[in-house]
């Protein structure tokens, strides 16, 4: 559903049928908000990018009485003025959206965020903004999580091994993380990751010997590699592929 006015809203009001609701273009947004947690059916919110610039104040999202939610997404703007509320009541919710919202250091630790919630996540994308080693405490949590995009993310006193805990297994099988200065430590983590079937780094930002490792030693399962310098994708599964490559590893190899 998209909604251009309050007015057309309303009618939503006296019912509790609506399931996705889609916030973009409106003329005074604050009524909305001020309604989402009557909706108890409500499973996909989602906030575009263009209704918030005229609005001063801080707004609350307060999604514990929204027991269905199963999908958040704000898409593609400055949203530090939203914040969001989560309760022990939200264990349906299963997608976070935060897209390039530009969000400072420390926001999505602020978040009222209960852990196991977050241990239910399976696609989380907050690519292009700020993370500090209290964000990666959080996002420690979702080591269920299968689609996982930080791409060109500031890590504040921090790196993106940070995010992972010895102790917990994670199922990410897909990771997009260009963008990104990788050091050793941090290719140790992605070694771990032993469900990865498709990874999108990029190529100037990690050891040249890591493509290598990635492909024919840590990942039995990967299946593609996206090098993100204009590159075509690589498929793993080629032969041709395979030889070329590892006949160029070899090379610069025996020339080191």
């Amino acid at each position: 559903f998209l909604y251009d006015n309050y007015q057309s809203f309303s009618d939503f009001q006296q019912n509790n049928s609506l399931e996705h609701l889609t916030i973009n273009s409106c003329i005074d947004p604050l009524h909305f908000f001020s309604s989402i947690e009557f909706y108890k059916n409500l499973k996909v919110l989602n906030i575009e990018n263009n209704i918030l610039y005229k609005i001063s104040k801080r707004i609350v999202i307060d999604v514990h009485d929204l027991p269905k939610l199963k999908k958040i997404s704000l898409n593609s703007g400055n949203f530090t003025i939203i914040h969001i509320k989560f309760g022990e009541k939200n264990t349906e919710l299963r997608e976070l959206e935060l897209p390039a919202c530009n969000l400072p250091e420390n926001w999505f630790y602020n978040i009222s965020f209960n852990m196991h919630i977050l241990n239910d996540i399976r696609s989380f994308s907050y690519f292009k903004n700020n993370l500090s080693l209290y964000d990666l405490y959080c996002v420690s949590f979702m080591n269920n999580c299968n689609f996982f995009d930080i791409f060109c993310c500031i890590f504040h006193n921090c790196r993106f091994s940070d995010i992972f805990t010895v102790n917990k297994t994670y199922k990410i099988s897909e990771l997009y993380i260009f963008g990104l200065n990788l050091n050793n430590h941090d290719i140790f983590a992605i070694r771990n990751l032993k469900l990865l079937t498709h990874i999108c780094i990029s190529i100037d930002l990690i050891p040249s010997s890591a493509i290598y490792l990635f492909k024919y030693k840590y990942f039995e399962r990967l299946q593609s590699l996206d090098l993100s310098n204009n590159e075509p994708t690589i498929n793993i599964n080629e032969e041709s592929d395979l030889e070329e490559e590892t006949t160029v590893v070899k090379e610069v190899e025996e020339n080191a």
